[in-house]
């Protein structure tokens, strides 16, 4: 504790900044793209070969709340199939 937050009663407030950084993902908004007439191919340019599901961002997310990942702070978790590999 430092030495001002020491000096005072007030309650010290512990703040996490952790974010997300996800790829290509099978959502509604993925399939408009493709039936516009988007580039295909997304599922072979990740290492491992198809594109992530809404629920694996989701609990990545998840994982970053404050209760499970309370220790964690300034990090950047890519959730993006391996292609920042």
């Amino acid at each position: 504790m430092g030495k001002a937050a020491a000096a005072t009663s007030e309650p010290v407030v512990a703040l996490t900044a952790d974010l997300t950084h996800p790829g290509a993902a099978e959502t509604v908004v993925r399939e408009a793209f493709d039936a516009l007439g988007g580039p295909r191919g997304v599922a072979i340019t990740t290492a491992l070969g198809r594109p992530g599901q809404p629920k694996v961002l989701g609990d990545v997310i998840a994982f970053l709340l404050p209760e499970r990942a309370s220790y964690l702070t300034g990090a950047t978790v890519n959730v993006d199939g391996g292609t920042d590999f």
